[in-house]
């Protein structure tokens, strides 16, 4: 799924400390291209490996190998979710692009729920909560190996929505997993909606529990007939990830970092504007640094545990 490979030339390029990449694609021709592109760009072999196979079949047959996995297929990500779980290492690092968002925005529901394991109410929310539903096809996904995500940021962006989380071996917070996974109660007339967690984590109530131990007798309350609002139809969507999105410490580290990337564009006045986009391009990514900043800063403002919104509008 690398394409052109472009990408992996960039993480060559551009990251520190760097020992090998393995650029994949099951098409023969893109293989035959990623190879060129990393002699292009002068990248040895020993860095960079262009490998000609089947990403899944690649991930399953080599435990733990990664400290990185980048999946940016077309369309949905789920069908590779098995493979780079078992594919990175303890505390490795997963990204994931998914841009089907038709499917995660709940215009197709059936799909939706064969591909995330889980559905999507048509709402304002959708974006929202199809970041949650991919975190949820992972985090379960995780689970199956008495492994935890922790997600570092979740972003949507244009078409496509891109997660980053960290994995984990420990099956202590795989416990915890239903505590963080909700149902999802959605009015048909207005905007009111209710999230139900499957489980509760143990209190101070029940200290005599085990750490982790789950109280799923009461993990949430009896669901209304109708809209306690409007007294309209409901309808069930999920179940969905309600833990963060972000981690804070990340995405204040990352805001620094494009901090000192603005701080370099400075250092060239009198450049045309042309210019300057095209340099902070280069230092700051596919995306101007600007922007870069100006979307962790938006991700650094949001309400930490509050799961989907309101809109002004609607209420």
């Amino acid at each position: 799924m690398a394409a052109s490979g472009l990408r992996s030339v960039r993480y060559t390029k551009e990251v520190k400390n760097l020992k090998h990449v393995v650029v994949n694609d099951l098409d023969e021709k893109a293989a035959d291209n990623i190879k060129a592109n990393l002699k292009h760009n002068c990248i040895p072999e020993t860095i960079a490996e262009a490998s000609h196979s089947d990403c899944i079949r690649h991930m399953q047959h080599n435990d733990l190998a990664y400290d990185v996995i980048d999946l940016d297929p077309y369309g949905s990500a789920s069908p590779f979710l098995d493979g780079a779980l078992n594919s990175v290492r303890n505390g490795g690092l997963l990204c994931v692009t998914c841009t089907d968002s038709a499917v995660l925005c709940g215009n197709h529901t059936d799909v939706c729920y064969y591909r995330y394991g889980g559905t999507a109410p048509k709402a304002k929310y959708c974006h929202e909560l199809a970041l949650r539903l991919m975190l949820h096809a992972i985090s379960s996904a995780a689970g199956r190996r008495k492994r935890a995500i922790v997600p570092l940021l979740s972003l949507s962006i244009d078409f496509y929505y891109r997660v980053f989380v960290r994995v984990i071996d420990s099956p202590k917070d795989c416990g915890n997993l239903a505590a963080d996974t909700s149902l999802l109660l959605q009015c048909v007339n207005c905007e009111w909606h209710e999230l139900s967690p499957l489980a509760q984590p143990k209190s101070e109530k029940n200290a005599n529990l085990k750490p982790g131990t789950l109280l799923g007798q009461h993990g949430g309350t009896t669901p209304p007939a109708t809209c306690p609002v409007c007294k309209g139809r409901l309808v069930m969507g999920g179940p969905c990830w309600t833990g963060p999105l972000h981690d804070a410490s990340f995405v204040s580290a990352m805001l620094t970092e494009s901090s000192d990337a603005q701080h370099k564009t400075e250092k060239y006045p009198g450049i045309t504007a042309w210019k300057k986009v095209e340099l902070q391009n280069n230092l700051g990514g596919s995306l101007p640094v600007y922007q870069v900043h100006g979307l962790l800063t938006a991700v650094s403002m949001e309400l930490p545990g509050s799961p989907l919104f309101y809109t002004l509008d609607g209420l």
